[in-house]
C-alpha cells in the first residue's frame, strides 16, 4: 500500500510486541516519517498478545525476538494460530541468522534490525501486499470449490443422465443417474460404445444427431432414441448433445443431456390409441342421432370401428328375439384378411362371444397364441394377423342382446380405459337399440340427454313451467337447485373424456336412486344438473333438507376405472315465487347465483338481487372489452431496465394499459383471453411498442437496446404465432433484434415441445426469448438447458425482501448461477430498494426493473427521461 492509498484509508492497525518503550517510540517515529499511518498496541507477554488479537484485532503484528519473560518464536505461534494471516514481521536487534531463517521457516513474513529501521516501512509494506495477495488467491480459491460444488450437486441431484464420450462415441464420463435409468452404474458406463446400449432401430436416428452436432448446427433439435437397459427392458430417451473440441478446432468428443421420456412415449401411444377409440365413440354417437335402421346401425358402428378406431375387425352379434339365427354384421381390415371369408361364432359356445353373451361380462384374449384360453378359429385368426380380442356384451335393462367382438393386430391392447371407453359404446349402441324398437325413439333422442338419459334442457324448461303451474295452483312454493361438479375438466383432462362421461353417469345414476320423480331433473349440459322440489310455504326448512339431499350424494366417493374419485359441487339456487314465477327466469337467476358459487368457492348460494348486477357489470365490462378491442383504445406505458454494471439503459418492457377503464391488466387481460380477443390485442401490442420505440431503437447500437412485450399462453399455443409476430417486425421496418419476447415458465412448461419449436424459430431470427417470473413455475434442468431462452426474469416476489429473506436470496443466488451457467442474462424485476439493487450486484445479477430506476410511464415521458437520465448512455 502506497502513501496516497495510506492517506485516504483508515490507519492501520500495529500491534507490536516489545518491552523497551524507547524501542516504540522509535519505530513509531520511523513509521510516521515514512509516511505509514497507524494505530497502536503494545504488550510484553503471552496474555498481554492473547488479550490483544481477541479486542484489537490488528491487521500487523511487529515483535522483538528476546523479552524478559516471553519468547519471540512462542508470539510467532501464537500469532499463526489465532490469527493465521495476518502479517508478522520481527523488528529486534539480537537474531541471527539462522534464528531469521528459522523464525521464515515458521512463518514470519520478514525481520528487520532495529538499527536498520529505515527498512522497516517497505518492509511492512510488502508484508501486507503479499497479504492482500494470498487473501484474494484465498477468495477466488474458495469461490472456485464453491462453483465446482455447486456444480458436482447439480450433477449427481440431477435426474437426467449427464454425459461425455470420446469421438469414437465411448463413455468418458457419467452422472450417477444412470443407474436408474438404464441399470448401469457409472463405472460400467466408461470407455464403452453407445452403440452397444441402444436399440438397432434408433441407430440411424443416433448418427444423424451426432453428425448434427459434429457441424456446430445452431439450436439443434432434441431427438429421442431407444435404449436397452442392462435387463434388457427398452427406454426411451430424449437426448441434446453438443461437439467438444480441443484447441486446434478439432473434434475431442461429445457432451449431453438425456432425459427419461418413456413414461411419456408410452402414454403418448395410449393416448394415440384413446384418440381413435374416443373419435370411434362420437361417430358411434352420431350414427345412433341419425341412423334409423338397426341393421344400418350395426353396419355404421363396424365400419367405424376399423376405419376410425383402427381396429383390424368389428362384428356385432345381435340375437333374435323369436329364436331364429342372429343378426351379424363385420368390417374387417382389407390389409389383414379377405372380407369375404368371415367366420362366426354360436352365441352359445365356449368361445368369447358365447361367454360374454351367457356371463352379460367382458371377456378380453390379450394374446390369441395362449392355448389356455378356448378361442374358435384360432389358428385362422392368427395367420391372418389377428392377435388379440374383447368380447363386450350389448345389454338392455340387466339382459345380453348381443356381443360386439373386436380384434386388434396387436397384443395386449384392451384394458384400462381403452376398455371403458369401448364398453360406454356397446352401452350407448345398446340404448339406441332399444329405441329404435319404439315409435317415441325419435322424440327421445330430441329431449333427452344420451349421456345421462335424464331430461335435457328443452325438455326440462317445459317440464319446470308445468310444475311452476302446479305449485301456483296448490299454493306451494318450489325451489330450483343448479350445481356443477367442480374439476371435471381436471377429469376430462388427466383421466380423459370417457373418465368424465363415466362420472357424469354414475352422478346421474345417484340423483335417479335420491328422487323418485325424475321429471324434476335434467343434465344441463358439461358438469351442470339441475333439482327441482315443491314444499309448502310455511315449511322454512325445505331449502335446507334439499341441499343436506344434494350434499349427501356426495359424501361417498366415486369409482372411476378402479380407482377413487371425491368430487365437490358448487350450487346456486333460486325460489318461487320469490326469484320468478317464468321458467326461464327462475332457471336464469339459480345460474347467476351457481356462477358466483363457482367465483366466490362457496358451496351453496341463493341467489340475490345484487347477482344480477354483478353479472351485469361483468356484461357491461365484456361489451366495453370488445368496443376497445375494435377500437384499439389501449395505450402502452414502459419500464426501463438498466445495467447493474454501469447503469446504461439496455431497454423497455411494454406494458398494455386500457385508460378508459378502472379495471387493471390483471382483470382485463385474463378476460381477453377469455374472449378469445388476446391475438388481436396481443399482434397491436408488438407493432405499437415497435412504432413508439422505433426513436429509442435507432439511437443505439443493433442489438443493444430492446423492446420487450409478454406473451400470453394462449398466443404461444397456435402454431402460425412465429409467422405473425415476423410479419409484425417486418411491417413495423424493424430489425428482429429490437424486439425481446417475454413468456411465462409455466407457459413453457405447458408444452414444452410447441414452446421450443415456436421460440427457436424467433430466436433464429434474431428475436430475443426472455422467461418472465422464472422461479414460480416448475422448470426441469433437461428443458431448461433445451430451451432457446437468452434472458432469466427474476420474479418480484423473491426480489421484494432479497435483503432480510435469507432463503430467497439464496433462490436469486442460484438462478444467477444457473443462467451464468447456461449462457443467460438475468433481470431482476420489482426493485424498489437501494439494498436490493446492491445485494443483486454483489450476486452477478445483469439487469434490474422496477421503481427504483423508473414507474411505467407512456413513450413520450420515457423519452424525455432517456435524454435527461445521465443513465441512458450515449446510445439513448
Amino acid at each position: 500500500m502506497d502513501s496516497t492509498h495510506n492517506s485516504k484509508a483508515a490507519p492501520t492497525r500495529m500491534l507490536m510486541v516489545e518491552d523497551n518503550p524507547s524501542d516504540v517510540e522509535l519505530i513509531l517515529h520511523q513509521s510516521r516519517k515514512d509516511g505509514f499511518d497507524t494505530v497502536h498496541r503494545v504488550c510484553v507477554d503471552e496474555s498481554g498478545l492473547r488479550c490483544a488479537l481477541a479486542e484489537f484485532r490488528p491487521q500487523l503484528i511487529l515483535s522483538d525476538f528476546s523479552l524478559p519473560t516471553f519468547d519471540g518464536l512462542a508470539a510467532l505461534r501464537i500469532a499463526r494460530a489465532e490469527a493465521a494471516s495476518t502479517p508478522f514481521i520481527f523488528v529486534s536487534g539480537t537474531i541471527g541468522e539462522e534464528r531469521a531463517i528459522e523464525a521464515l521457516k515458521r512463518g514470519a513474513s520478514d525481520y528487520v534490525l532495529k538499527d536498520n529501521l529505515r527498512r522497516l516501512v517497505p518492509a511492512i509494506r510488502g508484508a501486507m501486499r503479499q497479504y492482500e495477495i494470498a487473501s484474494a488467491r484465498d477468495i477466488a480459491e474458495d469461490m472456485l470449490r464453491r462453483s465446482e460444488s455447486r456444480l458436482q450437486d447439480i450433477i449427481n441431484s440431477s435426474a437426467d443422465w449427464i454425459w461425455e464420450c470420446d469421438a469414437a462415441l465411448r463413455y468418458t464420463f457419467s452422472s450417477p443417474s444412470i443407474s436408474e435409468i438404464l441399470g448401469y452404474t457409472r463405472h460400467e458406463l466408461l470407455d464403452r460404445a453407445a452403440e452397444s446400449l441402444l436399440d438397432a432401430s434408433s441407430r440411424q436416428s443416433l448418427q444423424a444427431a451426432i453428425d448434427a452436432a459434429a457441424a456446430d448446427v445452431p439450436n439443434g433439435s432434441p431427438v429421442v432414441l431407444r435404449w436397452l437397459r442392462k435387463d434388457g427392458r427398452p427406454r426411451w430417451l430424449e437426448r441434446k448433445m453438443v461437439a467438444l473440441r480441443n484447441e486446434d478446432g478439432s473434434l475431442r468428443g461429445f457432451r449431453g443431456i438425456d432425459r427419461d421420456v418413456t413414461p411419456r412415449i408410452v402414454q403418448e401411444a395410449r393416448i394415440a390409441r384413446l384418440n381413435r377409440t374416443v373419435r370411434f365413440l362420437n361417430g358411434a354417437n352420431s350414427a345412433i342421432v341419425r341412423i334409423r335402421s338397426r341393421r344400418e346401425l350395426l353396419r355404421e358402428t363396424c365400419r367405424l370401428a376399423v376405419q376410425i378406431g383402427g381396429y383390424a375387425m368389428a362384428t356385432v352379434y345381435l340375437s333374435n328375439p323369436e329364436g331364429g339365427e342372429p343378426l351379424v354384421s363385420r368390417v374387417v381390415d382389407s390389409k389383414l384378411i379377405d372380407t369375404q371369408r368371415p367366420y362366426r361364432e354360436p352365441l352359445d359356445g365356449d368361445g368369447p362371444v358365447g361367454r360374454a353373451m351367457t356371463t352379460g361380462e367382458r371377456v378380453v384374449i390379450a394374446d390369441l397364441r395362449d392355448t389356455a384360453v378356448e378361442v374358435p378359429e384360432r389358428n385362422v385368426l392368427i395367420a391372418a394377423g389377428f392377435h388379440s380380442c374383447c368380447a363386450l356384451p350389448l345389454k338392455v335393462d340387466d339382459t345380453t342382446i348381443g356381443v360386439a367382438l373386436l380384434h386388434a393386430a396387436e397384443t395386449n391392447v384392451f384394458s384400462g380405459a381403452e376398455l371403458e371407453l369401448l364398453s360406454q359404446v356397446t352401452g350407448n349402441i345398446a340404448f339406441s337399440l332399444q329405441y329404435l324398437r319404439s315409435k317415441e325413439s325419435a322424440e327421445y333422442l330430441e329431449y333427452f340427454d344420451i349421456l345421462t338419459a335424464l331430461a335435457n334442457r328443452s325438455l326440462y324448461r317445459q317440464r319446470l313451467q308445468n310444475m311452476l303451474k302446479t305449485a301456483a295452483g296448490d299454493d306451494k312454493a318450489l325451489v330450483l337447485l343448479l350445481f356443477d361438479i367442480a374439476g371435471l375438466k381436471v377429469i376430462n383432462d388427466g383421466l380423459g373424456h370417457h373418465s368424465g362421461d363415466l362420472v357424469l353417469q354414475l352422478v346421474a345414476e345417484r340423483l335417479k336412486g335420491a328422487f323418485q320423480d325424475r321429471d324434476t331433473l335434467s343434465h344441463l349440459g358439461g358438469g351442470c344438473f339441475a333439482v327441482c322440489a315443491s314444499y309448502a310455504r310455511s315449511d322454512t326448512l325445505a331449502t335446507t333438507l334439499l341441499r343436506e339431499r344434494i350434499q349427501y350424494l356426495f359424501d361417498k366417493p366415486f369409482t372411476v376405472n378402479n380407482q377413487e374419485l371425491r368430487l365437490s359441487i358448487r350450487a346456486g339456487f333460486a325460489e318461487f315465487p320469490d326469484d320468478g314465477d317464468e321458467a326461464d327466469a327462475l332457471l336464469h337467476h339459480a345460474r347467476t347465483a351457481l356462477d358466483h358459487a363457482k367465483q366466490s368457492g362457496e358451496h351453496f348460494l341463493r341467489h340475490r338481487p345484487d347477482m344480477n348486477v354483478a353479472a351485469s357489470e361483468r356484461l357491461s365490462l365484456t361489451n366495453s372489452l370488445r368496443t376497445a378491442v375494435a377500437r384499439q383504445s389501449f395505450i402502452l406505458h414502459y419500464q426501463p431496465k438498466t445495467s447493474l454494471a454501469d447503469g446504461s439503459v439496455h431497454g423497455v418492457e411494454a406494458l398494455l394499459r386500457w385508460p378508459e377503464s378502472p379495471a387493471g391488466p390483471a382483470v382485463f387481460v385474463p378476460l381477453l383471453e377469455s374472449l378469445g380477443l388476446i391475438d388481436e390485442v396481443g399482434r397491436w401490442v408488438i407493432m405499437r411498442a415497435l412504432s413508439e420505440g422505433d426513436g429509442w431503437l435507432r439511437a443505439a447500437p443493433a442489438g443493444e437496446f430492446r423492446v420487450a412485450v409478454n406473451v400470453s399462453p394462449f398466443q404461444l399455443r397456435r402454431e402460425e404465432f412465429a409467422d405473425e409476430v415476423l410479419q409484425a417486425v417486418a411491417s413495423a421496418g424493424s430489425l428482429p433484434s429490437g424486439l425481446e419476447i417475454e413468456v411465462t415458465e409455466s407457459t413453457l412448461m405447458a408444452d414444452s415441445l410447441r414452446a421450443v419449436s415456436i421460440l427457436t424459430r424467433l430466436r433464429a431470427a434474431g428475436i430475443t426469448v426472455a422467461i418472465d417470473d422464472f422461479g414460480t413455475g416448475h422448470s426441469s434442468l433437461q428443458i431448461l438447458s433445451l430451451l432457446p431462452v437468452d434472458v432469466l426474469k427474476i420474479d418480484r416476489s423473491f426480489v421484494r425482501d432479497i435483503h432480510v429473506n435469507q432463503r430467497h436470496r439464496m433462490v436469486v443466488q442460484t438462478t444467477i448461477t444457473l443462467a451464468q451457467a447456461l449462457g443467460m442474462k438475468t433481470v431482476a424485476e420489482g426493485v424498489e430498494k437501494p439494498e436490493q439493487a446492491e445485494i443483486l450486484k454483489d450476486l452477478g445479477c445483469d439487469t434490474i426493473q422496477g421503481y427504483l430506476v423508473l414507474k411505467p410511464v407512456p413513450a413520450a415521458s420515457l423519452g424525455t427521461w432517456l435524454l435527461s437520465s445521465p443513465r441512458s448512455g450515449d446510445g439513448t
